[in-house]
């Protein structure tokens, strides 16, 4: 059924807004009383009105999430290139061995990048779980960092090598890469 046939499709942007606020409270109460079965069903009441919200705005879904991919494949670039360009930085900002307390910037810099991944993978997956949040977010870091690493090798370009070769590819063409490998 289509949502405007049966009186679910508002019109107004001010009843569209105060719908959504009203459901965001029910959503909240419902998280509170920790009922799995009442949290998906106000998080879809939640997620129904914002895509009312999406077509009174003429905000095309497609669009949004091609947005949401766009921008992390922007922050894996410049995540990769970060890494890259500024290593020694970059290892001092995920070296075990410094005791981040005594360099604040270091680890507020670290913090604030895994923060930005956690953000966007909240707009490319939304309704996804904290647990599978989590896991996701330690997926991209984990493949971002060791990403870092091997890019930064120094291989002999005389020496042919499956490793150099499939490296120099990806060096190539970051971009095609991750959109490969990060399956967006």
């Amino acid at each position: 059924l289509e949502a405007k046939a049966i009186g679910l499709d508002w019109v107004e942007l001010d009843k569209i807004i105060d719908k959504i606020r009203e459901e965001t409270n029910e959503l909240d109460e419902a998280i509170d009383s920790n009922d799995q079965e009442h949290i998906i069903e106000e998080f879809g009441d939640l997620f129904f009105s914002l895509i009312s919200l999406s077509r009174h705005l003429n905000i095309d879904m497609d669009d949004l999430n091609k947005s949401a991919n766009d921008k992390f494949l922007e922050m894996g670039l410049a995540y990769l290139e970060f890494g890259l360009e500024k290593r020694k930085t970059y290892d001092l900002m995920h070296s075990p061995i410094i005791d981040k307390v005594q360099f604040p910037e270091l680890l507020n810099a670290a913090i604030g990048a895994f923060d930005e991944l956690v953000q966007i993978l909240k707009e490319l997956y939304p309704g996804i779980s904290e647990d599978a949040l989590g896991k996701k977010c330690i997926k991209f870091w984990a493949m971002m960092h060791g990403l870092v690493g091997l890019l930064d090798m120094k291989i002999d370009p005389d020496v042919e090598s499956n490793a150099g070769d499939a490296m120099s590819i990806v060096k190539e063409d970051f971009r095609s890469f991750l959109v490969e490998s990060l399956e967006i």
